[in-house]
């Protein structure tokens, strides 16, 4: 999506201290604004907008549906909501949804990002044909970076949530060294 375009997503807004913040017009999700940090960039915005918002996809798949005449809009029911992950037959496949997957795939299966140079597993992904008519090509690179990226936002949304807190934040900090020698840090809220 153009910067324009995603642009014409989202209310620019100040805070009650008069801190920029974005406002998704769909569904109401504040960004930090990209005047917040060094270089300004817009990825989380878009990232939103082409993946996350859900409003937005109900959106555009109801102008489709008019514009084609010959489809109509599907009642949602509550089993969309649990069933976000899940990729519908007309849905979009997309590079980013599939590395999203991949990434909570070796975290949650506590896998070495190394395995994604894993010749069974490429031929595997090699079957996923995305809607832009290309294969996915994934290596570990790819999966550090999409984890890097998810971490970004995880960290901006993190500040917003800590921002718009009215009151105290108390903040434990727990450093050890496992018996390998491995540090650890432990954060509390």
């Amino acid at each position: 999506m153009k910067n324009i375009q995603m642009w014409k997503q989202f209310y620019e807004v100040l805070d009650s201290h008069g801190l920029p913040y974005c406002l998704c017009k769909h569904c109401e999700k504040v960004f930090l604004h990209p005047c917040h940090i060094k270089g300004g960039p817009t990825s989380s915005l878009t990232r939103h907008i082409n993946t996350d918002c859900l409003s937005y996809k109900k959106k555009l798949k109801r102008v489709t549906s008019t514009a084609d005449d010959t489809s109509t809009v599907s009642n949602s029911d509550i089993s969309s909501y649990f069933s976000q992950s899940q990729n519908k037959s007309n849905e979009t496949i997309t590079s980013e949804i599939v590395k999203d997957e991949l990434v909570k795939f070796f975290i949650t299966g506590n896998i070495a990002f190394n395995q994604a140079e894993n010749p069974h597993l490429r031929k595997l992904l090699s079957w996923i044909k995305l809607d832009d008519g290309h294969t996915l090509t994934i290596n570990r690179k790819n999966i550090t970076g999409r984890l890097e990226e998810l971490a970004e936002t995880a960290k901006e949304d993190l500040f917003l949530t800590l921002a718009d807190n009215n009151s105290k934040v108390s903040l434990a900090l727990d450093c050890w060294s496992s018996r390998n020698n491995l540090a650890f840090l432990g954060m509390y809220l």
